[in-house]
C-alpha cells in the first residue's frame, strides 16, 4: 500500500538489540524495500532481569552508535511513563545528537498486582503495564518535555480519542498511535480521522 511500517526492536541488552537489528536491516534490504522505520523499545521490563536498556542510559549510547550507521531510514525510543523526567531528558539530549531520530511517548505504566485490585501472585513478575486513557496526563507532560529539545514525537500512551490526539498535538506530537483503544472499539481509528478532517 506504500505506507511506511514501522518495526519495534527489544531485546535482554545491547547485544540481542543489536543483533534483532542487523537480522531484521539484512532480510529488508534483500526485498528492496525503503518505506519503514525502526523503534527500539527500550522502556518494556519484560526481561529476565526485570531491567530496561532505558535504565542504563550509557547501553542506550552504545547501541546507537552501532545501528545508526547502519541504515538511513528513521530510528526511535520508546520510552516508559515510570522514568523521572530528569532520566527523560537525558534520553532526549541522548536521541537529538544523532540524525533522523524521533521518541516515542510512551509505553504502559507499571502497577502491582494489588494497585489494580488483584491478587499479590495474580501476574507472574508482581505486577504489570496499565495502558490506556489513565496514563494520558503522564504522556502529555512527556510530550512537552521533548519538545523542549526539539525531537519529533510520536504520541501513543492513552491516545484514544479525537480530543487526545488534539491535546497531543497541541502538547507537541506529530504522530499518534494507539493500541489499547484499538482493541476495545476497532473503528476508534476511522471514527477519530472523520473527525479530523470535520474539524
Amino acid at each position: 500500500y506504500g505506507r511506511p511500517i514501522g518495526i519495534s526492536i527489544g531485546g535482554e541488552d545491547v547485544e540481542e538489540y543489536s543483533t534483532n537489528f542487523q537480522q531484521i536491516e539484512s532480510g529488508l534490504k534483500d526485498t528492496g524495500r525503503s518505506c519503514y522505520f525502526y523503534e527500539f523499545n527500550i522502556s518494556c521490563p519484560n526481561t529476565d532481569t526485570g531491567m530496561t536498556l532505558g535504565d542504563q542510559i550509557n547501553e542506550l549510547e552504545i547501541l546507537l552508535n552501532r545501528v545508526r550507521p547502519e541504515t538511513s531510514v528513521p530510528l526511535g525510543v520508546k520510552v516508559s511513563p515510570d522514568w523521572n523526567d530528569d532520566r527523560l531528558h537525558q534520553i532526549g539530549e541522548i536521541v537529538r545528537s544523532y540524525s533522523e531520530m524521533f521518541i516515542n511517548c510512551g509505553n504502559t505504566q507499571f502497577m502491582n498486582s494489588g494497585d489494580v485490585g488483584l491478587k499479590k501472585d495474580s501476574m507472574p513478575r508482581g505486577g504489570g503495564g496499565l495502558s490506556g486513557g489513565p496514563i494520558l496526563p503522564r504522556t502529555l507532560k512527556m510530550i512537552r518535555i521533548f519538545k523542549d529539545l526539539g525531537v519529533p514525537i510520536i504520541a501513543t500512551g492513552g491516545i484514544s480519542t479525537i480530543h487526545h490526539v488534539k491535546a497531543a498535538k497541541e502538547a507537541g506530537a506529530v504522530l499518534f498511535g494507539l493500541a489499547t483503544a484499538l482493541i476495545m472499539d476497532p473503528y476508534c481509528v476511522p471514527r477519530i480521522n472523520y473527525g479530523l478532517i470535520r474539524s
